[in-house]
Protein backbone atom coordinates (compact mmCIF):
# COMPACT_ATOMS: atom_id res chain seq x y z
CA UNK A 1 0.00 0.00 0.00
CA UNK A 2 1.25 3.32 -0.72
CA UNK A 3 -0.07 6.99 -0.24
CA UNK A 4 -2.12 8.09 -3.41
CA UNK A 5 -2.53 11.83 -4.60
CA UNK A 6 -6.44 12.01 -5.54
CA UNK A 7 -6.59 13.46 -9.26
CA UNK A 8 -9.65 15.97 -10.39
CA UNK A 9 -13.05 14.48 -9.76
CA UNK A 10 -14.10 13.14 -13.67
CA UNK A 11 -16.82 15.62 -15.44
CA UNK A 12 -19.60 13.25 -15.22
CA UNK A 13 -20.01 12.88 -11.42
CA UNK A 14 -19.87 16.92 -11.39
CA UNK A 15 -22.48 16.87 -13.26
CA UNK A 16 -24.58 14.35 -12.26
CA UNK A 17 -23.31 13.11 -8.72
CA UNK A 18 -26.05 15.12 -6.36
CA UNK A 19 -28.72 13.90 -8.77
CA UNK A 20 -27.76 10.25 -8.88
CA UNK A 21 -27.21 10.35 -4.45
CA UNK A 22 -30.69 12.07 -4.24
CA UNK A 23 -32.43 8.87 -6.69
CA UNK A 24 -30.38 6.31 -4.51
CA UNK A 25 -31.78 7.82 -1.52
CA UNK A 26 -35.00 8.17 -3.03
CA UNK A 27 -34.81 4.49 -4.51
CA UNK A 28 -33.89 3.19 -1.20
CA UNK A 29 -36.63 5.07 0.99
CA UNK A 30 -39.14 3.58 -1.16
CA UNK A 31 -37.29 0.14 -0.80
CA UNK A 32 -36.24 -0.30 -4.52
CA UNK A 33 -33.75 -2.38 -6.00
CA UNK A 34 -30.60 -0.46 -5.55
CA UNK A 35 -28.48 -2.64 -8.17
CA UNK A 36 -29.14 -0.53 -11.29
CA UNK A 37 -27.39 2.03 -9.68
CA UNK A 38 -23.79 0.76 -9.43
CA UNK A 39 -23.48 0.52 -13.22
CA UNK A 40 -23.29 4.60 -12.70
CA UNK A 41 -20.21 4.85 -10.76
CA UNK A 42 -18.46 2.24 -12.97
CA UNK A 43 -18.46 4.87 -15.94
CA UNK A 44 -15.48 4.31 -18.17
CA UNK A 45 -14.45 7.73 -17.34
CA UNK A 46 -14.29 7.24 -13.77
CA UNK A 47 -12.69 4.19 -13.81
CA UNK A 48 -10.30 5.59 -15.90
CA UNK A 49 -9.55 8.25 -13.61
CA UNK A 50 -8.88 5.75 -11.00
CA UNK A 51 -6.86 3.74 -13.11
CA UNK A 52 -4.27 6.95 -13.90
CA UNK A 53 -4.07 7.79 -10.26
CA UNK A 54 -3.09 3.88 -8.74
CA UNK A 55 -1.02 3.72 -11.67
CA UNK A 56 -3.65 0.38 -12.24
CA UNK A 57 -2.98 -1.30 -9.12
CA UNK A 58 -5.45 -2.05 -6.00
CA UNK A 59 -5.23 0.78 -3.78
CA UNK A 60 -4.90 -1.78 -0.84
CA UNK A 61 -2.81 -4.15 -2.01
CA UNK A 62 -0.50 -3.43 -5.21
CA UNK A 63 -1.19 -5.77 -6.94
CA UNK A 64 -2.12 -5.02 -10.56
CA UNK A 65 -5.93 -6.18 -11.25
CA UNK A 66 -6.74 -7.54 -14.71
CA UNK A 67 -8.74 -5.41 -17.09
CA UNK A 68 -12.78 -5.16 -16.83
CA UNK A 69 -14.42 -7.65 -14.05
CA UNK A 70 -11.09 -7.78 -11.60
CA UNK A 71 -11.22 -3.68 -11.17
CA UNK A 72 -13.47 -2.62 -8.65
CA UNK A 73 -14.11 0.83 -8.32
CA UNK A 74 -14.17 0.25 -4.62
CA UNK A 75 -16.13 2.68 -1.64
CA UNK A 76 -13.58 3.78 1.07
CA UNK A 77 -16.88 3.96 2.86
CA UNK A 78 -19.27 1.85 1.31
CA UNK A 79 -22.44 3.01 0.35
CA UNK A 80 -24.50 0.87 1.95
CA UNK A 81 -23.15 2.81 5.07
CA UNK A 82 -23.46 6.37 3.90
CA UNK A 83 -25.74 6.99 0.70
CA UNK A 84 -24.63 10.50 1.10
CA UNK A 85 -21.07 9.37 -0.16
CA UNK A 86 -21.94 6.69 -3.32
CA UNK A 87 -21.11 9.24 -5.77
CA UNK A 88 -18.21 10.92 -3.79
CA UNK A 89 -15.35 11.10 -5.82
CA UNK A 90 -13.02 11.01 -2.59
CA UNK A 91 -14.72 8.03 -1.46
CA UNK A 92 -13.36 5.94 -4.62
CA UNK A 93 -10.11 4.07 -5.41
CA UNK A 94 -9.30 1.02 -7.47
CA UNK A 95 -9.36 -2.35 -5.60
CA UNK A 96 -8.96 -5.79 -7.15
CA UNK A 97 -12.10 -8.02 -6.64
CA UNK A 98 -10.06 -10.14 -3.58
CA UNK A 99 -9.32 -6.76 -1.53
CA UNK A 100 -12.90 -5.35 -2.45
CA UNK A 101 -14.36 -8.93 -1.05
CA UNK A 102 -12.22 -9.23 1.54
CA UNK A 103 -13.07 -5.47 2.68
CA UNK A 104 -17.11 -5.91 1.85
CA UNK A 105 -19.25 -3.02 3.67
CA UNK A 106 -16.74 -2.33 6.76
CA UNK A 107 -16.72 0.93 8.10
CA UNK A 108 -16.55 1.93 11.68
CA UNK A 109 -15.61 5.31 12.52
CA UNK A 110 -14.08 4.68 16.04
CA UNK A 111 -11.84 2.03 14.20
CA UNK A 112 -11.29 3.15 10.74
CA UNK A 113 -8.51 1.13 8.16
CA UNK A 114 -5.39 2.83 6.64
CA UNK A 115 -7.59 5.16 3.99
CA UNK A 116 -4.29 5.35 1.20
CA UNK A 117 -6.13 8.62 0.30
CA UNK A 118 -5.97 10.72 3.16
CA UNK A 119 -3.21 8.39 5.26
CA UNK A 120 0.67 7.93 4.75
CA UNK A 121 0.62 3.81 4.92
CA UNK A 122 3.59 3.80 6.13
CA UNK A 123 2.85 5.31 9.85
CA UNK A 124 0.52 2.29 10.15
CA UNK A 125 2.36 -0.73 8.41
CA UNK A 126 5.52 -2.05 7.76
CA UNK A 127 6.92 -4.96 5.55
CA UNK A 128 8.95 -7.89 6.50
CA UNK A 129 9.46 -9.16 3.30
CA UNK A 130 6.52 -10.56 1.52
CA UNK A 131 4.36 -10.01 4.71
CA UNK A 132 3.15 -6.94 5.97
CA UNK A 133 1.96 -6.22 10.20
CA UNK A 134 0.37 -3.05 11.37
CA UNK A 135 2.46 -0.77 13.48
CA UNK A 136 -0.50 0.45 15.00
CA UNK A 137 -4.34 -0.70 15.75
CA UNK A 138 -5.38 0.41 12.81
CA UNK A 139 -2.51 -1.06 10.39
CA UNK A 140 -3.13 -4.43 12.24
CA UNK A 141 -7.06 -3.82 11.73
CA UNK A 142 -6.44 -3.23 8.16
CA UNK A 143 -3.71 -6.33 7.57
CA UNK A 144 -6.51 -8.28 9.06
CA UNK A 145 -9.85 -6.86 7.47
CA UNK A 146 -8.54 -6.76 3.72
CA UNK A 147 -6.59 -9.97 4.60
CA UNK A 148 -2.95 -8.18 3.15
CA UNK A 149 -1.11 -11.59 3.73
CA UNK A 150 -3.79 -14.17 2.39
CA UNK A 151 -1.72 -17.01 0.81
CA UNK A 152 -2.29 -16.41 -3.08
CA UNK A 153 -1.05 -12.61 -2.39
CA UNK A 154 1.78 -13.17 -0.21
CA UNK A 155 2.92 -16.03 -3.24
CA UNK A 156 2.73 -13.15 -5.81
CA UNK A 157 4.86 -10.87 -4.01
CA UNK A 158 7.28 -13.86 -2.85
CA UNK A 159 8.00 -14.07 -6.77
CA UNK A 160 8.38 -10.69 -7.15
CA UNK A 161 10.97 -10.14 -4.36
CA UNK A 162 12.36 -13.14 -6.00
CA UNK A 163 13.10 -11.43 -8.82
CA UNK A 164 14.69 -8.43 -6.71
CA UNK A 165 17.11 -11.28 -5.58
CA UNK A 166 18.10 -12.13 -9.12
CA UNK A 167 18.84 -8.62 -10.69
CA UNK A 168 20.65 -7.57 -7.47
CA UNK A 169 22.81 -10.22 -7.80
CA UNK A 170 24.39 -9.35 -10.97
CA UNK A 171 24.99 -5.66 -10.22
CA UNK A 172 28.11 -3.58 -8.63
CA UNK A 173 28.15 -3.13 -5.18
CA UNK A 174 28.33 0.69 -6.60
CA UNK A 175 25.10 0.18 -8.26
CA UNK A 176 23.61 -1.42 -5.49
CA UNK A 177 24.52 1.64 -3.38
CA UNK A 178 22.40 3.68 -5.65
CA UNK A 179 19.00 5.13 -4.50
CA UNK A 180 16.11 6.85 -5.74
CA UNK A 181 15.17 7.43 -9.57
CA UNK A 182 17.87 6.76 -12.11
CA UNK A 183 19.27 3.48 -10.33
CA UNK A 184 18.77 0.16 -11.60
CA UNK A 185 16.62 -0.73 -8.36
CA UNK A 186 14.46 1.95 -7.94
CA UNK A 187 13.43 1.92 -11.86
CA UNK A 188 12.62 -1.80 -11.91
CA UNK A 189 10.98 -2.39 -8.72
CA UNK A 190 10.50 0.87 -6.41
CA UNK A 191 8.68 3.57 -8.77
CA UNK A 192 5.17 3.47 -8.11
CA UNK A 193 4.02 2.41 -11.96
CA UNK A 194 5.02 -0.83 -10.16
CA UNK A 195 3.10 -3.58 -8.81
CA UNK A 196 3.82 -4.10 -4.93
CA UNK A 197 6.58 -1.13 -5.15
CA UNK A 198 6.35 -0.82 -1.38
CA UNK A 199 7.21 -4.01 -0.57
CA UNK A 200 9.96 -3.95 -2.53
CA UNK A 201 11.54 -0.79 -1.29
CA UNK A 202 11.32 -2.33 2.03
CA UNK A 203 12.86 -5.39 0.79
CA UNK A 204 15.48 -3.28 -0.67
CA UNK A 205 16.38 -1.20 2.21
CA UNK A 206 16.80 -3.90 4.08
CA UNK A 207 19.14 -5.90 2.55
CA UNK A 208 20.87 -3.05 0.46
CA UNK A 209 23.95 -3.27 3.05
CA UNK A 210 24.06 -7.27 2.70
CA UNK A 211 24.47 -6.92 -1.04
CA UNK A 212 26.97 -4.30 -1.07
CA UNK A 213 29.21 -5.73 1.71
CA UNK A 214 29.15 -8.79 -0.45
CA UNK A 215 30.24 -7.68 -3.30
CA UNK A 216 32.96 -5.54 -1.53
CA UNK A 217 34.29 -8.69 -0.21
CA UNK A 218 34.24 -10.87 -3.39
CA UNK A 219 36.25 -7.36 -5.18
Amino acid sequence: MIRITKGPTPAILIQNGAQWTAELEKARAAGEDDEGFRKRYKHATIVDALVKETNGKCAYCECEPLAGLYRIVEHIVAWSKNTQLAFEWLNFVLSCERCNTAKRDYWDPASPLVDPTVDDPLRDLYFVSAMIFGKTTKGSDTVIEIKLNRPDLYESKRKWLRRIDKIASRLSAEELAKTGPGSVLYDAFEAPEHPYSQASKSYIEANRAAWVSARCSCS
